[in-house]
């Protein structure tokens, strides 16, 4: 974790008619890599995994109508 402090984690599942899709995502501050930008920039490594059959396409959109991108 270097200088994290928390572990930022978390996970989910949702119940659907055809069974359940899990979601786990993680995240990590990654500052040294632009150090010099401050605020109100920041750097973090975000990564998601799911077992949800979707294309990138339309994951980006879900993602685009809950505000994040």
């Amino acid at each position: 974790m270097t200088t994290d402090t928390k572990l930022k984690v978390s996970q989910g599942a949702i119940a659907t008619a055809d069974g359940e899709i899990r979601i786990f995502g993680t995240c990590k501050g990654a500052g040294m890599i632009g150090p010099q930008l401050g605020p109100p920039h920041a750097t973090m490594l975000v990564y998601l995994f799911t077992d949800l059959a979707v294309e990138a396409v339309d994951a980006r959109a879900l993602m685009a109508a809950c505000g994040r991108t």
